[in-house]
């Protein structure tokens, strides 16, 4: 595994506009899957993908309050409840790679 570089804001710009594009609870999971699988897929190390997440959700919550659509600004407290979720869980990985 490597801890390769993220370009973060590129993968915020990413999650944030696909937030836009989705309704409900098991859609804004399935990006988030999504999104870990591929960086589990390109070798980053499991520390650097959990600094990754929290950095989503550092950006997710400084942004909810500028959205006006309820909809993204929900879609938004989705994807930040489920990844404190999934970084409380031991076997994150290992569900993840199940998926």
């Amino acid at each position: 595994m490597t801890t390769a570089n993220i370009d973060i804001d590129y993968e915020n710009g990413l999650i944030s506009a696909a937030l836009k594009q989705v309704s409900g609870y098991l859609d804004c999971e399935r990006i988030i899957i999504r999104h870990i699988r591929k960086h589990i897929e390109n070798g980053l190390s499991d520390t650097g993908i959990e600094h990754y997440l929290k950095t989503v959700i550092f950006y997710l919550e400084d942004t909810i309050e500028s959205v006006e659509n309820a909809n993204v600004q929900m879609n938004h407290r989705f994807v930040i409840g489920f990844i404190h979720t999934l970084l409380r869980t031991p076997s994150w990985k290992t569900w993840m790679l199940s998926l």
